[in-house]
């Protein structure tokens, strides 16, 4: 189990994991708030990877992608995971 699946069995439990499943949305991000997450949307869509907001959690709006797209998705958002949400290099 890599990393991505991990988090993501963290986040819905009750998933199953098949090839069937690489289409389904999952969550992605909960807690990241503009100017970040849109800075994170064009950097996904910049890189093939389609993402849609979805609801809001308590602290933000959610961000899916595609199941089969987390690997290449938490590449993205790594280097930038722990820089403040509104940072001025993300306007």
């Amino acid at each position: 189990m890599n990393f991505a699946q991990a988090h993501n069995d963290y986040l819905d439990p009750d998933r199953h994991d098949n090839k069937a499943d690489e289409d389904k949305w999952v969550t992605f991000t909960r807690r990241t708030n503009d100017p970040k997450l849109k800075y994170l949307e064009q950097r996904l869509a910049a890189n093939g990877i389609e993402s849609r907001r979805k609801g809001e959690s308590w602290h933000a709006p959610i961000l899916q992608i595609k199941q089969k797209d987390l690997d290449a998705a938490w590449e993205i958002l790594t280097p930038i995971d722990n820089v403040p949400d509104d940072d001025k290099g993300f306007k």
